[in-house]
């Protein structure tokens, strides 16, 4: 979940400016202000911004690639929002710190970032200064004067302004259907407003600053994807990154980090033999050896037994609907089947309510009730309600917090397959030779390991055959396919760049060396931003780590 920093640094945030790992950082770029050089004629110009500075790890990891930039002689142009956005944003709104607690952590927002960039010989430019009165009275006037349809609609410059400002409203409300939230109009417009304002700062900021490259947090989402987009339109080499999990970092370059495309490198990568190293490693891993931020997937105690188990038939032929949390990144514009998630779960059940010789154990994301992070509003089961489906006798819904683990359901039932959204069930149970049907753009879909059907028809089709015929499993080349992207996807793409661990970060005893290594992963994105060259190309990728 990209805004997983509220509920984690509530209680930090007063003392973030005086706390035990950036006092360490900044030690750390003292000890090494004589080796950090002057930029000189000719070196690259790279803008950095806005950082997610107020989530611990993307703080510790922007101060680390500007100090390793700067370190081979690059010149940092930091930017920051300076609060010139109103009423809520990207990083606090809604359920994640907006309402009565929105203006408090604008501010907390404004400052961190000032901290991040105070040792930096280049000034931190705020947006405001590239943003007149007469600039937002303008752009308020345009915004007032649409409704709804209209913002949600609202392009320009080939940039879904409208959209995006959709995306980041349902994502801050915990829920895919925007009129579910009240004040949605409103609201709607209100982050249209800010997204054309911060977009009109960052292309008079390129304009002026003419950057050779720019890096910047994860650029899913809205003032960080405009700024994606104007980079490519102006061919600036954009790279961007998420800290994903406890020691793990996802990069990407003219990309969103978290949009996991890997379409480049599979080719080559999946030629590439797995060693019996591999092998352990990846049973490890499929062993729940995972090492996240929050995993969202475990409910540490707060589960519960869930009696529909009882009703489930251990005989019929089933299959398990795996589904994602319905406002998360993951899950948001991936569709190809369905209209959405909600339609491909409610056009399920109506498949099955007509095929009562088999069952369909439908199972939510645990992240919907997960304590570390904010209660999912709109859930499946909600989601079900609202569009007054009754489940018929051969589908069950499973609670989200239910004890039962996906393994538990595939060895107590007949179970002949999974079908999923985007969810990393896809291709964790191929890789373990159970087979799964796809229905969106998830990251592994036609990788050669999954069903990936093209229409409704293909999908039901696909259901029919797991459940009528002899069951199957996943052939060895598929599994062993299934295996190489787990490899790639958790030990290159996410690499362990060896900087820190955790949230709040520790910081590693041998950062700076880290910082000035020319091996590793963590070199391997610092040479990639300094050539303006793909971090994870056609012929190479972060090595692995």
């Amino acid at each position: 979940m990209l805004n997983q920093y509220y509920r984690l640094t509530k209680s930090r945030i007063r003392n973030f400016l005086v706390s035990d790992w950036v006092g360490k950082l900044d030690k750390i770029e003292k000890k090494i202000e004589v080796s950090l050089r002057k930029a000189r004629s000719g070196s690259p110009r790279i803008l950095f911004g806005p950082s997610f500075a107020i989530y611990p790890p993307s703080f510790v990891l922007d101060r680390a690639l500007s100090l390793a930039l700067r370190l081979r002689g690059a010149q940092i142009l930091p930017i920051y929002c300076d609060s010139i956005q109103q009423v809520e944003c990207n990083v606090c709104g809604g359920d994640w710190g907006g309402g009565e607690r929105f203006a408090e952590n604008c501010r907390n927002c404004k400052r961190i970032s000032e901290r991040l960039w105070r040792k930096n010989p280049h000034n931190a430019i705020p947006l405001s200064e590239y943003l007149s009165a007469s600039d937002t009275e303008r752009i308020a006037d345009e915004v007032a004067n649409l409704d709804f349809a209209q913002a949600m609609a609202y392009e320009r410059n080939s940039i879904d302004y409208g959209m995006m400002a959709k995306d980041i409203l349902v994502n801050n409300y915990l829920v895919a259907t925007p009129t579910l939230i009240e004040g949605h109009e409103k609201l709607l417009k209100v982050h249209l407003q800010n997204l054309l304002a911060v977009s009109l700062s960052y292309e008079r900021i390129l304009e002026e600053q003419k950057p050779d490259r720019v890096v910047s947090n994860d650029s899913y989402y809205g003032m960080w994807a405009i700024m994606q987009r104007l980079c490519q339109a102006r061919s600036i080499p954009y790279y961007s990154h998420w800290p994903v999990t406890q020691n793990r970092v996802a990069f990407a370059y003219n990309d969103a980090a978290m949009n996991l495309d890997f379409t480049k490198s599979w080719p080559k990568f999946s030629n590439s033999p797995l060693t019996q190293e591999d092998n352990d490693l990846i049973e490890k891993w499929l062993g729940g050896e995972r090492g996240l931020v929050i995993d969202s997937t475990r409910l540490s105690g707060h589960e519960s037994d869930d009696p529909v188990l009882q009703k489930i038939s251990q005989h019929k032929p089933t299959l398990v609907l795996a589904a994602n949390v319905i406002w998360d990144l993951a899950a948001l514009n991936k569709q190809i089947v369905f209209e959405d998630m909600i339609d491909w779960i409610i056009q399920t059940i109506e498949w099955f309510r007509g095929n009562q010789g088999f069952q369909l154990i439908i199972r939510p994301h645990p992240a919907e009730t997960a304590p570390q992070i904010p209660k999912t509003r709109e859930t499946v089961e909600a989601a079900i309600e609202l569009n007054r489906v009754e489940l018929p006798e051969n589908v069950f819904l499973l609670k989200s917090d239910a004890s039962v683990t996906l393994s538990e359901i595939v060895n107590r039932f007949d179970t002949r397959g999974m079908v999923v959204h985007t969810t990393t069930v896809g291709y964790e149970y191929p890789a373990m030779g159970i087979p799964a049907v796809t229905t969106a753009r998830s990251p592994y879909r036609g990788f050669g390991f999954t069903i990936d059907p093209e229409s409704r028809q293909e999908y039901f089709s696909s259901l029919n055959s797991l459940l009528a015929e002899e069951r199957v499993t996943v052939s060895d080349s598929s599994k062993e396919l299934a295996r190489k992207f787990i490899k790639f996807y958790q030990f290159h793409y996410y690499s362990n760049t060896g900087l820190f661990s955790g949230n709040p970060p520790e910081i590693s005893d041998n950062f700076v060396e880290v910082l000035q290594s020319n091996e590793g992963p963590f070199a391997h994105v610092i040479d990639s931003i300094l050539t303006g060259s793909p971090i994870n190309g056609r012929d190479s990728w972060i090595p692995f780590s």
